[in-house]
C-alpha cells in the first residue's frame, strides 16, 4: 500500500496562508496570514483596502505613483497588511492571540511587528523576506522566534546545502531528507529551464513575472532591492553553496516586468548573459 505523504503542520498552515493571499487585490505584493494556536486556526487575513473601500486594482497604487520603495513609508498606502487584517478579525470575534503562532507568506513590516509584540504572539513562521531591518531588530529584541520555511529559502544563502548541519537545519523545520532531495532536484530543473530560455532568447524584456513563474517554476529566493526599487529573483543550481554555485538573477521593474537577466558563475564571477 502506498504511503500517504501528509504535509507537516508547518507546510499545512503555510499553504493555507498562500491560499488566503490569492484574495489580495494589492498590485505590488499578495500576502496571506494565518494565526494558529494548538493546531487550530484563530483568524486569517490578506492585504488590501478596508471594507467598503474601492480596491487598488481599480484605483491604482499610490505607492507606485509616488515611487515609494518597499519597506518604507507604510502610511502611504490605501490598504491594510495581511497581518493587520488577521488581528482585526480576531478582535472582532473576541479571540485572544496570546501565545499563538503567525504563519505569513512574507516577513512582517515594523508596524505589524509592533502589533505582534503587544498581541502576545510567541512565534512567526514566514516564507518570504521583506526589506525592513527595524522589524527584524524589534522582533529579535522582543525574543519572538522567527522561522523561515519553504524550499531552503534563506538557509541556502548561508551554508552548504548538502552538509550535515544543513540537513539538520531543514529537517528541524519539518522536511525529511527525501523532501530535501526532491526540493534540490526541482531547484536545479528550474535553474536549467531558465538558463536554456535565456540562451535561446525566449526570456524577453517586458515579460511579466507571473508568466515567467508559470513557465519556469519558482525561484529559490525572491527579494526587493529597496534602494533600486526593483525586485530580484534567484534561480540556483542546487549543487554547491549559494555563494560558490551557479545561479541566475532575474531583475524586474516596479511594474513586475522583466528588465534584465544575469548569470553568476562560481565565486560570484558575474557574467551578463544577454541584453534584453
Amino acid at each position: 500500500m502506498a504511503k500517504n505523504l501528509r504535509p507537516s503542520w508547518d507546510e499545512y498552515f503555510l499553504s493555507i496562508a498562500e491560499l488566503v493571499s490569492k484574495r489580495s487585490t494589492c498590485l505590488r505584493r499578495r500576502v496571506g496570514a494565518v494565526l494558529v494556536k494548538d493546531k487550530r486556526i484563530l483568524a486569517t487575513g490578506y492585504n488590501g483596502a478596508p471594507s467598503s473601500i474601492e480596491h487598488c486594482d481599480k484605483t491604482g497604487c499610490i505607492r507606485e505613483k509616488l515611487k515609494v520603495p518597499s519597506g518604507e513609508r507604510h502610511e502611504l498606502c490605501r490598504g491594510l497588511h495581511a497581518e493587520q487584517n488577521a488581528f482585526l478579525q480576531a478582535a472582532l470575534h473576541g479571540t485572544s492571540l496570546k501565545d499563538s503562532t503567525l504563519y505569513c507568506t512574507t516577513q512582517p513590516c515594523v508596524i505589524c511587528a509592533k502589533m505582534i509584540i503587544n498581541a502576545g504572539i510567541k512565534e512567526i513562521a514566514i516564507k518570504g523576506d521583506y526589506p525592513d531591518k527595524m522589524s527584524k531588530r524589534l522582533l529579535r529584541e522582543a525574543k519572538i522566534k522567527v522561522r523561515m520555511l519553504g524550499a531552503a529559502l534563506v538557509f541556502l544563502a548561508f551554508c552548504q546545502s548538502t552538509s550535515a548541519d544543513g540537513l539538520d537545519a531543514l529537517i528541524a523545520v519539518g522536511k525529511s531528507q527525501g523532501e530535501i532531495a526532491r526540493s534540490h532536484a526541482q531547484e536545479t530543473r528550474n535553474y536549467e529551464s531558465v538558463k536554456a530560455a535565456i540562451e535561446r532568447g525566449a526570456l524577453k524584456k517586458g515579460m511579466p513575472k507571473d508568466s515567467i513563474r508559470k513557465l519556469y517554476g519558482d525561484p529559490v529566493i525572491e527579494f526587493n532591492d529597496a534602494n533600486a526599487g526593483k525586485e530580484k529573483w534567484v534561480y540556483k543550481d542546487a549543487a554547491g553553496t549559494f555563494f560558490d554555485g551557479m545561479k541566475i538573477y532575474l531583475i524586474f521593474d516596479a511594474a513586475g516586468n522583466l528588465e534584465d537577466t544575469q548569470i553568476v558563475e562560481k565565486k560570484e564571477r558575474r557574467k551578463e548573459v544577454t541584453s534584453i
